[in-house]
């Protein structure tokens, strides 16, 4: 899959190598990556969940359904809602369906000092925390 038009990941994800915070637009993104070629590493290996799908429909792609989704586990994805793009009934059904294949799904929203997690079958709410507070520790 490709990017093509969308940039949500340009305005939402935090760059430390840029001193960009989470959900500011980057100063670097104009229909694009002005500094594609000397980008940061993080920019570099970063890839959505749209980006890494296979005949993955455009209704998915970030801008068009409103949320990032990203593969942190074996048992999780994290959903981070791009600011301004309403949510979809496909993102929804993406959960449901990330829920199915047994991933329970972390969704993050601006300003929010909390997280709303969906939990697949079979998976405690503690655990899931606790392995998503390994993976953000590097410990995964």
């Amino acid at each position: 899959m490709e990017c093509g038009e969308c940039t949500a990941c340009c305005s939402v994800l935090k760059i430390d190598a840029l001193d960009k915070p989470a959900y500011t637009p980057c100063t670097h993104c104009n229909k694009g990556c002005t500094i594609h070629k000397t980008k940061p590493q993080t920019c570099t290996e970063f890839e959505c969940g749209y980006y890494q799908g296979k005949n993955i429909p455009i209704e998915l792609r970030p801008d068009n359904c409103g949320i990032i989704f990203i593969k942190k586990t074996d048992r999780i994805f994290s959903g981070l809602i791009v600011p301004g793009v309403e949510v979809t009934d496909i993102a929804k059904g993406q959960i449901k369906a990330f829920n199915d294949q047994g991933y329970s799904v972390i969704l993050l929203k601006q300003g929010a000092n909390q997280f709303h997690l969906m939990l697949a079958d079979g998976h405690r709410a503690e655990d899931i925390y606790k392995e998503y507070q390994e993976y953000l520790s590097g410990n995964i």
